[in-house]
């Protein structure tokens, strides 16, 4: 399977282009650190809406899996992130993991590393330099 682009992932996701605006809003004042902000500020943002943190439904028979530690009721979809959902599998995760995106259709992707590298890479990128002092040291 290819990388998605970022076009891609936009037009599955448009919450990616408000996160891509705020980003480019950014400016590097003196003491600036581009890592501190982009831990604090746009990480955080970025796992929901791409990636293994992005809330994902639990479906009809995911939640009748022993040791789970949110049961739905019958018809109820449960948001987890997908990290929680394998955490919560044990040793079938995989199949169970596929079969629960495979259902998603195309959103899928939203769900992966990939999708989660070219966001990543696009937007750490637009951040400015950072603007403090060499001893400061990036977090």
């Amino acid at each position: 399977m290819s990388k998605p682009t970022w076009e891609q992932l936009v037009g599955l996701e448009p919450k990616l282009a408000d996160l891509e605006r705020a980003v480019r809003r950014v400016k590097g004042r003196r003491g600036f650190c581009a890592n501190y902000v982009w831990e604090e500020r746009f990480k955080p943002r970025l796992c929901l809406l791409v990636g293994w943190d992005r809330p994902f439904p639990r479906y009809a028979g995911l939640e009748e899996r022993p040791g789970c530690g949110r049961l739905a009721k019958p018809g109820e979809v449960v948001i987890v992130s997908l990290k929680e959902l394998v955490e919560e599998m044990g040793d079938d995760y995989e199949e169970r993991r596929e079969a629960a995106l495979a259902r998603m259709g195309p959103l899928a992707v939203l769900w992966g590393s990939a999708a989660y590298d070219v966001v990543y890479e696009r937007l750490y990128e637009l951040l400015p330099d950072c603007n403090h002092p060499s001893n400061f040291g990036c977090m």
